[in-house]
């Protein structure tokens, strides 16, 4: 993975554990284990994204939207496939698709640039 794609608050997969990005330089980023407190370096070609799945949306609290088969949050949508994620943003009535992506980092950066707000994760 490129730092580029990465902000602090991003969760990653390191293979066999979930981390949270505490700091990012041009070799390597800091991470947190969520199920641990301990901090480590990691090389970029280590860290990897996770891929976006309805599990995790409904954790970053996003429902269930029968009726337009996606998830919601507020006035944006998204809608997962076997290819991956579109991320929907409703004008009045009408969904303007913004773009495609698949991992969860991915989608934390669009919220991010969106809203100002981050996505919170309910565990």
């Amino acid at each position: 993975m490129n730092a580029s794609e990465l902000r602090i608050g991003n969760l990653v997969d390191l293979g066999n554990r979930i981390a949270k990005v505490i700091e990012i330089n041009h070799l390597a980023c800091v991470v947190v284990d969520l199920e641990e407190t301990q901090d480590t370096i990691e090389d970029y070609e280590r860290v990897k994204g996770i891929i976006l799945t309805e599990e995790w949306l409904l954790k970053f609290g996003f429902e269930l939207d029968i009726e337009d088969d996606g998830y919601s949050k507020g006035k944006y949508k998204v809608s997962v496939s076997d290819e991956g994620c579109i991320f929907f943003i409703y004008d009045s009535f009408y969904p303007i698709e913004i773009c495609e992506f698949k991992h969860i980092h991915q989608l934390q950066n669009l919220y991010f640039a969106l809203t100002g707000e981050e996505l919170i994760l309910n565990i």
